[in-house]
């Protein structure tokens, strides 16, 4: 798809699928030139799911994204620029050329697994890495981020002495690391 200010938008997507397995893999492309000055824009995103079904009552779940982005920042501008000339950038902003680039991967592994007709059981885990660097008029701004987390659940709904009952135990877990 395209549109105005040089908006260019490709987006490509491939499944498959048999007996309680699938898989998907999609590539996605945005680029814009932006309406203001100082405003272009470029974001790539890559993307799988897979699921594996084992046996009757266990899967097998995951998830991948990878998102690498550069886009320009025109900022904020006073109301009288604004009327005049509203396509304007920020004078310090268009000055640094000032921008935010980043890649971003989150990964995801998941064990879902029924447990009887009542009960089910699921667990968890999954990672990010996030990587940025922003070129402002004032700074250079760089960070790293690590993060990591589990989660475990157990849910059970069923009859209990003639009264419908439904409970959740579960425990999660997060850590990051931010440089």
């Amino acid at each position: 798809s395209g549109g105005s200010y040089g908006l260019l938008r490709n987006a490509i997507i491939a499944e498959a699928g048999f007996n309680r397995s699938g898989i998907r893999v999609g590539f996605d492309k945005i680029h814009s030139d932006g309406y203001r000055d100082n405003n272009q824009f470029d974001r790539s995103t890559v993307g799988l799911t897979a699921g594996v079904g084992i046996g009757e009552k266990t899967n097998i779940s995951f998830v991948l994204n990878y998102i690498d982005l550069f886009g320009q920042i025109p900022s904020s501008i006073d109301k009288s620029t604004y009327d005049h000339n509203p396509s304007a950038a920020a004078p310090t902003w268009k000055a640094t050329e000032g921008y935010e680039e980043y890649y971003k991967l989150l990964n995801g592994l998941n064990l879902s697994r029924h447990i009887g007709k009542k009960s089910n059981f699921d667990a968890g885990i999954f990672w990010i890495i996030r990587n940025s660097y922003e070129r402002r008029p004032f700074n250079i701004l760089k960070e790293d981020i690590r993060a990591w987390g589990m989660r475990l659940k157990y849910s059970y709904s069923g009859i209990l002495f003639h009264n419908k009952i439904s409970f959740i135990l579960g425990h999660e877990y997060f850590k990051d690391r931010y440089s």
